[in-house]
């Protein structure tokens, strides 16, 4: 089957792809990226060929969005295709590459593990523009590897506030218990005194010279 795109379809993905926002952590993920190649790379990107770039993200966002309707934003999978867009020679596109995903790696390990579960089923069944097979392994991987080490990392916090919060209750139940007892002792004191007889109330209190 042949698909054939005309300017007026071409005009409105642009259309919507230009109101689709970066977030605060994607510019973080696309500057980082940028200042690793400056200074490794030893290249440099012009403000003007990232705005091109950032427009190029966008409209791949908004193609790989199962649901162009819905809230939609660019994530760091569609920042896969900066390996076809930011080198200046061939034998650069490797170390794009690579640099990628050390980044794309460092950028999981601070999310929720629930978070990044939701990207398995875009790699193993999704539209990613400009990864080819082996790319989309390379990525399940690291996915998978950090989503693995999160779980774990959550469930030893997980261990460590139920553990402080077991501590706290029982320090809350014996703070209760040592306050009934002195409470049901003044009690058996107070009873004591009153059954005395005046004078001799006195003198236990002090009361007496």
């Amino acid at each position: 089957m042949t698909y054939h795109l005309d300017g007026e379809v071409i005009d409105w993905v642009h259309d919507q792809a230009s109101k689709i926002p970066f977030s605060t952590d994607i510019t973080d993920f696309l500057l980082e990226i940028s200042e690793i190649l400056n200074q490794k790379g030893g290249y440099h990107i012009s403000p003007r060929r990232w705005r091109k770039i950032g427009g190029i993200l966008r409209v791949a966002a908004f193609c790989n969005n199962p649901d162009p309707h819905g809230n939609v934003n660019v994530s760091l999978l569609d920042c896969a295709l900066l390996q076809h867009l930011v080198w200046h020679r061939h034998h650069q596109k490797p170390f794009v590459w690579e640099t990628y995903l050390k980044v794309f790696e460092e950028r999981l390990q601070a999310m929720p593990s629930a978070k990044i579960c939701t990207m398995l089923p875009v790699l193993q069944h999704g539209i990613i523009f400009g990864i080819d097979r082996p790319q989309r392994g390379e990525l399940a991987k690291i996915v998978a590897t950090v989503v693995r080490t999160s779980e774990e990392h959550e469930r030893r916090v997980r261990e460590q506030e139920e553990k402080k919060r077991l501590e706290e209750e029982q320090k809350r139940l014996v703070e209760e218990e040592e306050a009934v007892q002195e409470a049901e002792s003044q009690k058996l004191i107070d009873a004591w005194l009153a059954n005395m007889p005046p004078e001799e109330r006195a003198l236990n209190l002090g009361e007496g010279n």
